[in-house]
This record gives C-alpha cells, sequence and structure tokens, in this order.
C-alpha cells in the first residue's frame, strides 16, 4: 500500500513538473517538441508493426523464389530422375546381377558371390582398396545396396586387400 502512495506521489510531481516546463516554454519550442514528439511515435510505429510486416514479405517472397527454382529444376530433371528409379528398381530384382556388373566395370574380380534372403555375401581376393571404396559408394548411392558388415584383411602386395563384405538390398 505504502509503495502504490510512493509511485502516485512520484507520478503527480513528475506530472506537474512536465507541465511546469511545457509552460515554460515559448510558442515556437513547443512546436518543436510536438514535431519530435510525434516523429518519435512515427518512428515507434513503423518499427513495431510495418517492419516486422516487411521483413516477412521479404521472407515469403524469398521462399516463394526458392521453392519455384526447386520446382524449375525438378521440372527438368524429371526424366534422369525416372531413369535412375528404373534402375534402381531393376537394381532391387536382381541385386546379385548388379554387384557382378559393378564389380566388373571397376575391374574387381568376384572370386563368391553368395545371395541369401536380404543379403548378399562377396569374396574378394585381392582388389586395389580405392577401387573397393569407389565400388561401395556406387552401390550405396546409385543401387542404395549397403554394406552390413565388412571385413578387410592386407595382402603383402601395397594398396591391395582381401576383402569379405555382406550387403544388404
Amino acid at each position: 500500500m505504502m509503495i502504490q502512495t510512493k509511485a502516485k506521489a512520484l507520478y503527480v510531481n513528475l506530472k506537474e513538473l512536465i507541465l511546469l516546463r511545457w509552460i515554460q516554454l515559448n510558442t515556437r519550442d513547443q512546436r518543436i517538441v510536438l514535431i519530435a514528439i510525434g516523429s518519435v511515435a512515427i518512428l515507434l510505429v513503423y518499427l513495431i508493426l510495418f517492419l516486422p510486416i516487411f521483413k516477412w514479405e521479404t521472407k515469403s517472397r524469398e521462399q516463394a523464389i526458392v521453392e519455384y527454382e526447386d520446382f524449375v529444376y525438378m521440372s527438368e530433371h524429371i526424366e534422369q530422375a525416372k531413369k535412375q528409379s528404373q534402375l534402381s528398381q531393376q537394381s532391387s530384382k536382381m541385386p546379385d546381377k548388379t554387384i557382378a556388373s559393378t564389380a566388373q566395370a571397376l575391374h574387381i574380380n568376384i572370386s563368391r558371390l553368395q545371395p541369401s534372403l536380404k543379403k548378399i555375401s562377396v569374396w574378394i581376393n585381392e582388389v586395389e582398396y580405392n577401387h573397393l571404396i569407389k565400388w561401395l559408394l556406387m552401390l550405396d548411392n546409385q543401387y542404395k545396396i549397403t554394406v552390413n558388415q565388412l571385413k578387410i584383411e592386407a595382402t603383402k602386395i601395397p594398396g591391395m586387400v582381401k576383402v569379405f563384405v555382406i550387403l544388404n538390398s
């Protein structure tokens, strides 16, 4: 209760002080103060209301441009996507043939290939390590055939490895 009375007294004193100072100003200075108060009020309205709206509008416009560019890109590359999808479907039907053909394309000699339900075991006696990595990445990226288990052993020839890999089709 006491805090309220002190706050009320302070408010009354401040109000009287402002009115006293206002009366002491000449009319030209009063106009300048009114113009300054009006300018600050307009600035606050702009900062609080219009600036966020303008930022939102700009952000929305930029988002629409990005979405349109994505649409154009997809429209231009739809045939490529269809071909990729067909390749994926074909490889998922016969993953052992896909594995064998991609290995052959990279000059990887598979010594044994054993398909089971959803996994395929592959033995390679000797392969260059970099070719092996390229092959595994190609299987994953292009055909969605992923590595489940991988065992790599060094051979006597530098850069060459012996590999056992289980692939998920």
